[in-house]
């Protein structure tokens, strides 16, 4: 995976999140490809698929809870998830990870549960795994220098413990996660297939020139409140994206919904529909 590159954080809501620049590479490195994303058939988006199979024989545990990871260095973290019951070997899983919003003090552990909780019903209908780090800042924002090598060692939890499909590693944020997701999403277009982005945008944390530092034109769905502040910043990143080379529909396209500044249950199905299909090209 490429070395992400941080960038200042420009909003003063979310003034956790770092301003210096680091270096962290969060997996192994994937084999880097200028390719557009592949496009599954209708049948990767719902638990009948078994395109995948592999030699996994077991699940080890199912449904919702805390998955406790031992990080380098940082020592025992909590990440809430979500594995569908309907999980059975040989079959292959999709991974999302989902990033909360930074609300203020102590609020990242019910974030990071509202996200995966969100998400559980399409996971249980679409048959994939959800991952929702929590933020270690002390308002409930993302600290890259560290919440990234915790991400990193998640992954490879998970990939050790499930038979993750290395082409269907999906990304989704709400707010200064979504913030934090255009950085994850861009600057790794090799790993991530494809990310959805809730009321985030790029000039509050990854910057206006990420799009045009990816590997690729890695396939994003903005989704943004038509009453959110932020609704004028996403219509700005459009323009930014389609200049460096995405392409409406393929692979960018901004959904503009009725509400505020909000992210729920009802927006993980559109937003799973708009991921389910796509792959890292072979």
């Amino acid at each position: 995976m490429k070395v992400p590159h941080i960038h200042p954080c420009r909003d003063g809501c979310y003034a956790d999140l770092m301003i210096k620049r680091i270096a962290v590479i969060l997996v192994a490195l994937c084999a880097i490809s200028n390719a557009p994303a592949a496009e599954l058939p209708q049948s990767a988006c719902s638990t009948e698929s078994s395109l995948f199979a592999n030699g996994f024989d077991a699940i080890p545990q199912v449904g919702s809870f805390d998955l406790l990871v031992d990080v380098p260095g940082q020592g025992l973290r909590s990440f809430p998830l979500r594995v569908p019951a309907s999980l059975l070997p040989p079959r292959r899983v999709a991974l999302l990870i989902s990033l909360h919003g930074a609300a203020g003090a102590g609020s990242a552990p019910a974030g990071a549960n509202l996200m995966r909780d969100s998400w559980s019903a399409a996971s249980d209908s679409g048959g994939f795994i959800v991952l929702a780090p929590i933020a270690s800042g002390a308002q409930g924002g993302w600290v890259p220098s560290v919440d990234y090598p915790a991400l990193a060692a998640a992954i490879a939890e998970l990939q050790h413990r499930y038979p993750i499909d290395s082409r269907r590693v999906y990304l989704h944020g709400f707010s200064a996660g979504g913030h934090v997701v255009h950085d994850l999403g861009l600057y790794n277009a090799d790993f991530f297939a494809a990310y959805v982005v809730n009321a985030g945008v790029l000039d509050a944390f990854a910057g206006a020139s990420a799009p045009q530092a990816a590997t690729r034109a890695i396939p994003l769905q903005v989704r943004v409140g038509s009453s959110d502040s932020l609704l004028a910043f996403a219509e700005a990143d459009r323009a930014r994206f389609l200049t460096a080379g995405w392409s409406e529909p393929d692979d960018y396209s901004l959904v503009e919904f009725a509400g505020g500044h909000v992210f729920d249950s009802s927006h993980s199905d559109p937003a799973w529909d708009f991921l389910c299909r796509r792959a890292l090209p072979q």
